[in-house]
């Protein structure tokens, strides 16, 4: 059996992952078999959509193959697909491969422009698509 390098944080990192893709994967099963998902808590409570409403649908867009409604449901959807491979990656793959995806993710986020850029597309992104006169 290969051994993990990783810290225990790291590999709580890896459990994480793997949640996230199971939450992520029954939220986009539930769209594109039309059934009603877990609805948004920001949108509920506060009566606005949040920044990352539309995903789950681009996403199932993105796997039905139109890319065309995926960007009108969310623009960064193919992202979110890349964000969700790797996530995918991380928490199947052998363990000296989920750590090299584990490192990298985390080198990545360790670099404050790329945090700073990513939230900032994401708030242009959701300022443009939901409030076009602010």
């Amino acid at each position: 059996m290969e051994r993990s390098s990783l810290s225990v944080g790291a590999r709580g990192s890896r459990l994480l992952a793997g949640a996230l893709l199971l939450a992520t994967g029954v939220q986009v099963a539930l769209a594109l078999a039309g059934l009603p998902g877990w609805p948004c808590p920001v949108r509920q409570g506060l009566g606005i959509p949040c920044p990352g409403c539309g995903l789950t649908r681009g996403l199932s867009a993105l796997l039905s193959g139109d890319w065309s409604v995926a960007l009108r449901w969310h623009p960064l959807a193919p992202l979110a697909l890349v964000g969700t491979a790797l996530a995918a990656a991380a928490a199947g793959a052998p363990p000296r491969l989920s750590d090299r995806i584990i490192r990298g993710a985390e080198g990545l986020a360790a670099r404050k422009g790329i945090v700073v850029l990513a939230v900032t597309v994401l708030l242009l992104s959701w300022l443009l698509r939901f409030f076009p006169y602010a």
